[in-house]
């Protein structure tokens, strides 16, 4: 079976030469090679995108949505191109994009997360937020709290996006632990 075959030719074969090929891929082509930024079909990294199109990808994760993270990338490449590219190099981006997603996914949890008990955790368990998801939250957290500035925030990257929030994050938790201090004095 040959590698370079266009995803288009790939999307045809029936599901065992579909496994077939990703094991041929998988244990020829990339055994110990390490791919470059060249071989995905996006420009540039996850988290140069637009935060509305990463929070939408973590999204879809999340919920296990696979297929619907693929529609993303076809979407954004665009079905001729996907077509007439080596199914290989369609096949790692979004293995790449997955793995993407999964590592923001690790590093928001990691950081966005305090570690200091709150001495407001009775009212906020008297208080219920789950109808506001955490994209919400953190949209609100970006614009201030002015709705008006929703969509300019939408089209920020990720990253830019990403800095704000873990500033903002972190001078919280400054200002519990000065609080906290002060109560104390």
């Amino acid at each position: 079976m040959d590698i370079n075959i266009p995803y288009s030719t790939y999307i045809c074969l029936p599901e065992k030469e579909q496994r077939d090929y990703l094991f041929l891929m998988d244990f020829c082509k990339f055994n110990g090679n390490k791919l470059t930024e060249a071989d995905y079909l996006y420009d540039n990294t996850l988290a140069d995108r637009p935060w509305e199109k990463v929070k939408t990808l973590m999204s879809l994760y999340a919920g296990r949505k696979i297929d619907d993270i693929m529609e993303q990338i076809i979407e954004d490449i665009g079905l001729d191109r996907i077509m007439k590219t080596e199914a290989w190099r369609v096949i790692m981006t979004l293995r790449h994009t997955l793995h993407s997603i999964e590592n923001l996914i690790n590093i928001e949890n990691n950081t966005l997360v305090s570690s200091q008990p709150s001495e407001y955790t009775g009212l906020m368990e008297q208080v219920d937020f789950s109808m506001f998801n955490q994209e919400y939250v953190q949209l609100n957290d970006l614009a201030g709290g002015d709705i008006t500035k929703f969509d300019t925030i939408r089209k920020m990257p990720y990253k830019d996006c990403f800095v704000q929030l873990l500033y903002i994050f972190k001078n919280n938790e400054f200002q519990k632990l000065v609080s906290k201090s002060i109560m104390k004095s």
